[in-house]
């Protein structure tokens, strides 16, 4: 294969040209900048180890793409891009009431487990106390438990998709602004057109996330993909560090999150 596109520049496209161009293989990537997408909105937590959630299939795959992640950074940083939002900071599981408490003492056999089959990003998991927790989250309000995660991540959506971009620019891809459409002979997809412009490839990838049904309806395709709204807050707190502040979960849907020097990200997705 000597030529590919990808179309979409969320993290996903971004990621996929980056490592094609890597690889020496021809890349051109097309990405519209629409203003909403799921990279600027997703808050960026990296522990599947810590899900409570039964998708045995998912966790192998989670395991290789979280293990990936530091070799990623240190590649980047090779070439100059070395803000990416990505830190080990650690993760605590809260509970709320002497119920929850009990949901989570189950929970901790169950990380270890799965640190013992291999799943990264988890460390040396451990009950700790309100104190202890709130140490290391300094605004924590009054708990009844919690498990510390020490090895869970964060990353900046945007920062490490502009740093995958800027890698793949490094490595001689194309990078396009507009929006695209596949151009088909004979029932094949033989490349894509953008602005009127034809680009033929020997393969493309479509990483369109919400909008991937749209673009594959002339080839009369449909995948289980569509939006998901949620809610989260970004705030500013007027003094002190949040930087080496760790992740907060717990039994709900909410979760909460910093980034340095002073951003706190509050979700409910």
């Amino acid at each position: 294969m000597n030529k590919v596109i990808v179309i979409g520049g969320g993290v996903v496209g971004a990621s996929a040209a980056y490592h094609l161009a890597r690889d020496g293989i021809e890349t051109v990537l097309i990405d519209r900048k629409d203003t909403g997408h799921a990279t600027r909105a997703g808050a960026g937590i990296i522990a599947p180890g810590t899900s409570q959630r039964p998708l045995p299939a998912f966790y192998p795959f989670a395991a290789v793409a979280v293990r990936h992640y530091p070799d990623l950074i240190e590649a980047l940083a090779a070439v100059g891009q070395t803000s990416t939002g990505y830190e080990v900071v650690g993760e605590l599981i809260l509970a709320f009431d002497d119920e929850e408490a009990e949901r989570l003492g189950a929970l901790l056999p169950l990380f270890r487990s799965r640190f013992d089959d291999g799943m990264p990003n988890l460390g040396n998991v451990k009950a700790i106390d309100e104190a202890q927790a709130r140490s290391m989250f300094p605004p924590l309000g009054s708990i009844t438990a919690a498990i510390h995660v020490p090895e869970a991540a964060r990353v900046d959506g945007d920062r490490l998709r502009n740093a995958l971009v800027a890698g793949a620019e490094h490595y001689g891809a194309r990078i396009l602004t507009g929006s695209a459409r596949l151009l088909l002979e004979r029932g094949s997809v033989t490349g894509a057109e953008i602005e009127s412009a034809a680009i033929t490839a020997d393969a493309v990838v479509v990483a369109t996330g919400a909008w991937t049904n749209r673009l594959l309806e002339p080839l009369g395709l449909s995948l289980a993909v569509e939006p998901q709204r949620g809610q989260i807050l970004h705030l500013s707190l007027p003094e002190g560090d949040t930087s080496s502040w760790v992740i907060l979960g717990g039994f709900s849907d909410q979760y909460m999150l910093t980034f340095g020097p002073n951003r706190i990200v509050a979700g409910a997705t």
